[in-house]
């Protein structure tokens, strides 16, 4: 799905004469980063396969931020990995 959206917005870019390349591409998600979530390498992972698509701003909505647990997960484990991407 999220190839679509970026080949219509490469179509509307071209008929606007827009250079595509002067948009940032965000995806916004939902990550469960608790016991029962989605592992570090499965972020890391997804953080990749965006990057690959030309995305370059993921935005998370991380439940059970509150605890603390998954924001130092974040910073500890996933940022540093995905930081070259």
């Amino acid at each position: 799905m999220l190839e679509r959206k970026l080949d219509i917005l490469r179509e509307h870019c071209a008929a606007l004469g827009r250079d595509e390349a002067t948009i940032t591409k965000t995806v916004v998600t939902y990550l469960d980063l608790g016991p029962q979530g989605a592992s570090t390498a499965a972020v890391i992972d997804l953080c990749g396969a965006l990057a690959a698509l030309g995305f370059q701003q993921l935005i998370i909505n991380l439940p059970n931020a509150h605890t603390l647990a998954p924001i130092e997960q974040l910073g500890r484990e996933i940022v540093p990995a995905v930081a070259a991407l």
